[in-house]
């Protein structure tokens, strides 16, 4: 499995669209926070997702912005996503 950086940003959503959608994405492996080497954990940036998934880039895609449409009003939601090789943060702590 690989690991993926997600971004998604909805439209005029509301805070029930959010629960969902983080939700839905958790359900699928990708998560709004890390576990870091040293066993802290790390808020992610609002809207950005953290995790593996058997699925090719194009398809991880694809079911993101199959998930997040429905809770953007009156656009599409953005989706972003990059297979991860390597990686450096400075994050925040939970």
């Amino acid at each position: 499995m690989a690991l993926y950086l997600v971004r998604v940003e909805l439209f005029n959503a509301n805070g029930d669209d959010y629960t969902e959608l983080h939700d839905q994405l958790e359900a699928r492996g990708l998560y709004r926070k890390i576990r870091a080497d040293g066993g802290g954990v790390y808020d992610m940036p609002s809207g950005t997702y953290f995790g593996e998934s058997e699925l090719s880039t194009i398809r991880l895609q694809e079911w993101v912005s199959g998930v997040a449409d429905p809770h953007s009003h009156p656009k599409a939601a953005s989706v972003f996503v990059a297979q991860v090789g390597d990686w450096q943060s400075f994050l925040h702590r939970s």
